[in-house]
C-alpha cells in the first residue's frame, strides 16, 4: 500500500505539471471585436521566448514573451532593463488580464500592450512596458529599438511579426500532391521593378515540401530565368494536419526547454519527492523506533536499491552471454556450410 501511495502521488504530480503547461499555452492568446468581426492574436508559438533589445543609448532590455522568465532585483519578471550604471530596473510583469489594443489602418494591423506594473521608483505611474506587435507576414519575430521619452519611465518598442497578422494574406499558395509528396508554392511578384522594360518585377517563389523529419530546412536559391528566384524548404509544417509549434531554430534569442529536458527535470523532481516522502513515511510508520535520525533504515524500498546494481550487472552479463552464444552459433553454421561445400566439391571431382 505504501508503494502504491507513492506511485499514485508521483503520477498525479506529472499529470498536474503537463496540465499546467497546457493551460499556460492557452494564456498567450487574445480575441477582440473590430468592425463586428473577431480578431485573434495568438502568441502561443512565442510563449516563453526570451528576447534582447537595446535603445539608442546602448541600454539593454531583456523580455520574456507571455512569462515572468527574467531574473531582476531578486524577482522573476517579464521585462528587465540594465541601466548605464549596471543597475537593474523592473519594467513590467506578465499579466494575462492585460488585453492589447487592436488597430487596423488600411490593412496595417497592430496590437499594443501596456504593462504599467513595473518598478515604482519613478513615482506614479510605475515604469511601463509598451510593446506594439505589427503584422508582417515575412517576419518571424523582429524587434526594433526601445524608445523612452527622457525621464518618462514609459518604454515603447515595435515588433514586426507574422503572428500579429489575422490570417489574411494577399498571396495564396498552390498545393501539389504527387503520390503523397505534398508541397505548397507561393509566388510573390511584387519585388523591385528594375529588371528592364517588359519584364515582370523581381519574383520570390518559395516551395514548402512536406518532410516529417525536418523542422525548417531551406535549400539553395536558384534563378532559372532573370529576376525569378526559386527556393525549396523542407518542413513538417507542409504536411497536412501538422499545426504544433516547434522552436524557431533560426532564432538565437530563444532559450525554451526542449521536451527531453522537461522530461529529465520532471523525472529528477519526482525522484527527489519519492525519496523525501518515502523517508518521512518510513520514519513515522515502519521505523518509529529509529525515528528521523536513523537515515540508514529510513531509505524507502531499501532492499530494492541495494540489489539494483547487482541486478543491473547480472542483466548485462546475461545479455552479453546471450549475444555471444548467438554469434558463436552463427559462426558454427557458417563453418558447417563451408565443410559441406568442400565435401561436395571432392565428390564432384
Amino acid at each position: 500500500k505504501k508503494n502504491q501511495f507513492l506511485m499514485s502521488a508521483l503520477s498525479r504530480l506529472v499529470v498536474a505539471y503537463f496540465f499546467l503547461r497546457a493551460i499556460q499555452s492557452q494564456q498567450c492568446s487574445w480575441t477582440v471585436t473590430h468592425d463586428n468581426a473577431q480578431k485573434t492574436l495568438d502568441l502561443s508559438c512565442l510563449d516563453g521566448k526570451q528576447v534582447t533589445a537595446k535603445d539608442s543609448h546602448g541600454q539593454e532590455y531583456s523580455w520574456s514573451v507571455c512569462a515572468n522568465g527574467q531574473s531582476c532585483k531578486s524577482e522573476n519578471v517579464m521585462v528587465c532593463q540594465v541601466g548605464d550604471d549596471g543597475a537593474d530596473h523592473i519594467l513590467g510583469k506578465w499579466d494575462q488580464t492585460k488585453s492589447p489594443a487592436y488597430v487596423d489602418l488600411e490593412g496595417h494591423e497592430s496590437w499594443t500592450f501596456q504593462y504599467n506594473n513595473g518598478q515604482d521608483d519613478c513615482g506614479e505611474p510605475a515604469r511601463t512596458w509598451v510593446p506594439s506587435l505589427v503584422c508582417n507576414a515575412d517576419k518571424y519575430f523582429e524587434i526594433g529599438k526601445v524608445v523612452e521619452q527622457s525621464g518618462s519611465c514609459y518604454y515603447q518598442v515595435t515588433i514586426e511579426t507574422m503572428f500579429a497578422c489575422d490570417g489574411t494574406h494577399d498571396v495564396n499558395p498552390i498545393r501539389h500532391d504527387l503520390e503523397g509528396h505534398e508541397s505548397w508554392t507561393f509566388q510573390y511578384n511584387n519585388g523591385d521593378d528594375d529588371c528592364g522594360s517588359g519584364n515582370p518585377a523581381r519574383t520570390w517563389v518559395p516551395t514548402f515540401e512536406c518532410n516529417a523529419d525536418k523542422n525548417f530546412e531551406i535549400g539553395t536559391v536558384e534563378e532559372p530565368t532573370s529576376c525569378y528566384y526559386q527556393v525549396t524548404i523542407q518542413t513538417l509544417f507542409a504536411c497536412d494536419g501538422t499545426h504544433e509549434c516547434q522552436s524557431d531554430s533560426t532564432s538565437t534569442s530563444s532559450s525554451g526547454l526542449s521536451g527531453g529536458w522537461i522530461f529529465i527535470i520532471v523525472l529528477f523532481v519526482s525522484f527527489v519527492l519519492y525519496c523525501a516522502i518515502g523517508y518521512v513515511i518510513m520514519a513515522t510508520t515502519v521505523n518509529k523506533a529509529g525515528g528521523f535520525g536513523d537515515a540508514k533504515n529510513n531509505i524507502p524500498n531499501k532492499s530494492f536499491w541495494v540489489l539494483c546494481p547487482k541486478l543491473v550487472g547480472a542483466g548485462c552479463c546475461y545479455t552479453k552471454d546471450a549475444m555471444q552464444g548467438m554469434i558463436n552459433k552463427h559462426k558454427g553454421n557458417n563453418a558447417g556450410d563451408d565443410k559441406t561445400q568442400t565435401i561436395t566439391d571432392d565428390y564432384d571431382e
